[in-house]
């Protein structure tokens, strides 16, 4: 162990970023600094992924994180949470339960007191599958919202053209009453030229 990293994983979604303060990469740093000065764990090494959904593990951060692992330099992973880790319900117990321990890796999430080390995991599947809905339940609500903006802009963008449209017509009737007031102005001074004799 005293050779190996301790790796803190630290990954916020863009999503994740709007509604809540608590998980901001700063806060992440913090705990997972904090947890490792506790216990005394001194080569720690961060792997950040900053506006990448937890839904799948194509991030770089994490991908950096395994090829570490598959080289034998990781001991130990700390997150603040599971969902830190992905909000993927079967990818994230795969890496949990198979992979980690595969490769003597041990994985805390300090906020879920989840600890493959010791033996108090059972809830960890249903703390992974209440992530993965969280995911999906977000993503609808934001897909809600885009299409409700789309709306109301396809409603401002019709008001717009029936603006426009107002605004040719009184336009064009300011041009004909002003034409005519022009018109009769030119014949004045016309008539005027005309009795005088220019």
């Amino acid at each position: 162990m005293k050779n190996t990293i301790i790796a803190l994983y630290c990954r916020i979604s863009r999503d994740d970023d709007k509604n809540d303060v608590s998980s901001s990469i700063k806060t992440q740093k913090d705990l997972l600094k904090q947890y490792a000065k506790r216990m005394h764990y001194v080569n720690t090494k961060f792997y950040i992924d900053e506006g990448y959904s937890g839904t799948n593990f194509d991030r770089p951060g994490f991908q950096e994180l395994i090829r570490e692992v598959e080289e034998d330099k990781i001991g130990v992973i700390l997150t603040k949470d599971l969902s830190r880790l992905g909000r993927n319900y079967l990818s994230t117990g795969y890496y949990i339960e198979h992979y980690f321990p595969s490769k003597n890796v041990r994985y805390i999430a300090i906020n879920d007191n989840v600890d493959t080390s010791l033996q108090n995991n059972d809830f960890t599947p249903f703390k992974n599958i209440i992530n993965e809905w969280y995911a999906r339940d977000i993503s609808r609500k934001i897909k809600s919202a885009y299409k409700t903006k789309a709306e109301s802009l396809r409603v401002l963008l019709h008001l717009m053209d029936t603006v426009k449209i107002r605004m040719i017509i009184i336009i064009s009737l300011l041009i004909k009453k002003h034409q005519k007031m022009l018109n009769l102005y030119i014949n004045h001074i016309l008539k005027e030229i005309q009795f005088t004799g220019l």
